[in-house]
């Protein structure tokens, strides 16, 4: 990837901090991702889609209010860290203080949202002293038989440990020292990994399971907040209420965009609960999971290169910022065109191997929708960036603005009539309203931008790998893609070479360096 320093290349030690950072990020997403998705797995392969249903509920409502937690902060800290390394243990106070308001806040709103929706029943907090010194088997009903409405508060009691670990990771990505994120995240999500396997496939319900996704966001909290002391030594306690209203009205904008887009990926499920069940949610969510290592690459590179993109902006010249988004975007599409054609070949076998149960197979439309989205979202991801680096961001407050209305109202008429197919043909249509608002500012301020010739060369060797897949159905369906992957990349090296030039040239255009 090309940064846009003057007469142009790149110094190798700052490619490989972005290389660095990249991986690191990346790392830590996938580590996370993973982790859920092989929750979602888990509880659909033993416990079924009614359970995959609540948990995905659980996790959504985690999901949504864990962006009032945060309050908009990290994206503002990140931005202001990079701009100014020797305010972190400042932002880090002043930070810290405010999300633990901010999730008071948020945990209230959730419950007032369970009320409403219905998840109000406390009768599953109490057990009889009777049932307690005479019987055991209440223990193993609790255990097994669980309340949506408990699930839903034992994982967002993770919320306040989640908003103060995401304060750090804020300073960490700021500082590029993304490494420290990796750190964390693995050790500890493989820990969880472990013990929800040993549970899941011993029996156990979904209680175990949400508390000790609870206990484990305080533990990658406390992790944090160590190698934050070896960065930045111990901060000061030096509140100043000014400096803290200071952040609150700057992350505004940023909270504004975060709730938005975390209530609309919510809104799809909730609306799913209301006019069918629980199963339909875990229908939608497994078409959903399905797709999720593709977002969380996208949305890793992306974030990998947003302080860079912060520093060298230029409100006189961005001609910079035009240079490495465009680079950005081209290798996204390398990724993601393949990925979505893979994706149209093997959705229902995908599902159910993930999955293990045939019912899931009901979700291959759905996810086909999906995969055109999440195609779209690569783009949207790196041009919503670019808004955000060139101090636009209330352009995106007001796209996500647009896009929350448009969302309700495709969510109410298609899911009301086509259920779990509807959902992923709202998004979808969603999705394209949302990638248009995104184009049109950015490609005014770059004065053009050209998705058509970003995307030629990738959309051509997808093509073929593509053909490759239908010649060869019939076959084991692992063998395929393995076999479908070394196609698009050697045909794609194929069109590079015929269109950019020789390996010194591609090194030029993509690394900014030359042998």
């Amino acid at each position: 990837m090309t940064l846009p320093v003057s007469n142009g290349a790149a110094p190798p030690s700052a490619v490989r901090k972005i290389v660095t950072n990249m991986s690191s990020l990346i790392a830590s997403d996938v580590i996370n991702r993973v982790t859920s998705f092989v929750i979602y797995a888990l509880v659909g392969r033993y416990l079924g889609a009614f359970a995959f249903g609540q948990m995905s509920l659980a996790l959504s409502m985690f999901y949504t209010f864990q962006v009032f937690a945060i309050a908009g902060l990290k994206t503002l800290i990140t931005r202001e860290v990079a701009k100014n390394p020797d305010d972190s243990a400042k932002l880090l106070v002043h930070g810290s203080v405010i999300v633990v308001a901010s999730t008071l806040l948020s945990l209230l709103a959730l419950l007032i949202f369970m009320e409403v929706m219905g998840y109000n029943d406390l009768r599953v907090f109490f057990v009889s002293f009777k049932d307690l010194t005479t019987d055991a088997s209440w223990f193993g009903g609790w255990m097994n038989q669980a309340n949506t409405g408990l699930v839903i508060l034992i994982v967002c009691l993770g919320l306040l440990p989640f908003a103060l670990a995401s304060i750090c990771e804020g300073i960490f990505q700021g500082r590029e020292q993304m490494t420290f994120i990796a750190y964390v995240n693995g050790p500890a999500n493989i820990v969880r990994i472990v013990l929800i396997f040993l549970l899941t496939t011993n029996g156990a319900g979904l209680y175990p399971i949400a508390i000790i996704m609870f206990v484990s966001h305080i533990f990658v909290m406390l992790a944090e907040w160590f190698f934050m002391q070896r960065l930045i030594g111990m901060p000061p306690l030096d509140f100043h209420a000014s400096y803290a209203y200071y952040l609150v009205r700057k992350s505004l904008t940023f909270l504004g965009i975060d709730a938005i887009i975390a209530i609309m990926s919510s809104m799809y499920l909730v609306l799913l609960v209301h006019y069918i069940n629980e199963a339909a949610v875990g229908l939608l969510s497994s078409a959903t999971q399905l797709i999720t290592p593709l977002n969380i690459l996208y949305q890793s590179i992306v974030l990998s290169v947003f302080p860079i993109m912060c520093q060298r902006f230029d409100p006189q010249n961005p001609s910079g910022l035009k240079r490495i988004s465009s680079n950005l975007l081209e290798m996204l599409l390398i990724l993601a065109i393949p990925m979505t054609v893979g994706v149209l070949f093997f959705a229902e076998w995908g599902l159910v191997f993930v999955y293990g149960k045939a019912e899931f197979a009901q979700a291959g439309e759905a996810v086909r929708l999906m995969v055109f989205a999440a195609l779209m979202q690569s783009v949207t991801s790196v041009l919503g960036r670019v808004l955000v680096a060139s101090m636009r961001e209330r352009v995106t407050l007001r796209i996500v603005t647009i896009n929350l209305f448009l969302t309700f109202v495709l969510g109410v008429y298609f899911i009301e009539r086509y259920g779990v197919l509807g959902a992923a043909l709202a998004s979808l249509i969603a999705t394209v309203f949302d990638l248009i608002q995104h184009y049109i500012p950015v490609a005014m301020m770059f004065k053009r931008i050209s998705l058509l010739q970003i995307a030629w060369r990738p959309t051509i060797a997808a093509g073929v790998m593509g053909l490759f897949i239908y010649v060869f159905q019939g076959q084991p369906e692992l063998l395929t893609i393995i076999l479908a992957v070394g196609v698009y990349f050697i045909s794609l090296g194929l069109v590079m070479l015929l269109t950019v030039g020789g390996i010194s040239r591609i090194r030029l255009r993509y690394l900014g360096a030359s042998t």
